[in-house]
């Protein structure tokens, strides 16, 4: 707990806004977040969740069971031409190993569970205060402030833009304009998500669920690949590339 609290501005209230106000406040500074939308639509497919995340993730106090994330136990691989598995492997080592989990879970559920503990009344420090519907059009480094649709401006002794890629605070810091740039021609991936009940009562697709408890699945060809994994309880993803 610092004795000295800042009072610190963050833009942007998705996972890198949230984790950061999360911090800071267990620090024992005053946050408050400014966010362009409602936050009442917040989407997203599934994600991984690496140890170097997951160990800060439970050091804050996030629960895992309450998020119902997936604790990553094996991998399956096989070509897409035979469908034929050419590699199995229990991936239950990597907690033992780094010293945290591995989880697989819906952005959606991370999204909510960092809201509550940055924003609820339970935890160390001052609860972050949000600001919905707040758009920043642009910053000042020098001033510390931001500069919002609506005219009004907001200052602190210390502003993080967590906006993403096209965050004006780029330009503003830099002192040029650095675009953020689209990835190489075909270098692309399809996301969405399949009910695993929907896989599972189907005769034809049945036999893809079996043993699919805490296992990611590859089906690999020359430059592609379909990887599926349970991300929410009876939900899985399907991510082609």
């Amino acid at each position: 707990m610092t004795s000295s609290p800042l009072n610190i501005l963050i833009v942007g209230a998705g996972i890198g806004g949230l984790s950061a106000a999360l911090t800071l406040r267990r620090a024992g500074h005053n946050v408050d977040i400014y966010e362009r939308s409602g936050l009442n639509n917040e989407i997203g497919a599934a994600i991984h969740i690496c140890p170097n995340a997951s160990r800060g993730l439970l050091a804050l106090g996030l629960d895992p069971v309450a998020a119902r994330f997936v604790n990553a136990k094996k991998s399956w691989r096989a070509e897409s031409a035979t469908l034929k598995c050419f590699h199995e492997a229990d991936e239950g080592y990597v907690a033992r190993k780094f010293g945290a989990p591995w989880w697989w879970c819906h952005r959606v559920d991370l999204h909510e569970a960092l809201k509550i503990l940055a924003l609820g009344e339970k935890g160390e420090g001052k609860p972050a205060v949000v600001h919905l519907k707040k758009g920043v059009t642009s910053y000042d480094p020098e001033a510390g402030s931001v500069t919002f649709a609506d005219g009004s401006v907001a200052s602190g002794d210390l502003v993080i833009a967590a906006d993403g890629v096209h965050s004006k605070a780029v330009e503003a810091v830099i002192g040029y304009p650095n675009p953020a740039l689209p990835t190489e021609k075909y270098n692309f991936c399809y996301r969405f998500l399949i009910p695993t009940a929907e896989i599972a009562s189907d005769p034809e697709t049945a036999i893809w669920t079996e043993g699919d408890e805490g296992r990611i699945k590859f089906i690999v060809s020359e430059g592609r690949r379909l990887v599926w994994y349970p991300c929410r309880k009876y939900v899985s993803l399907l991510n082609s590339r």
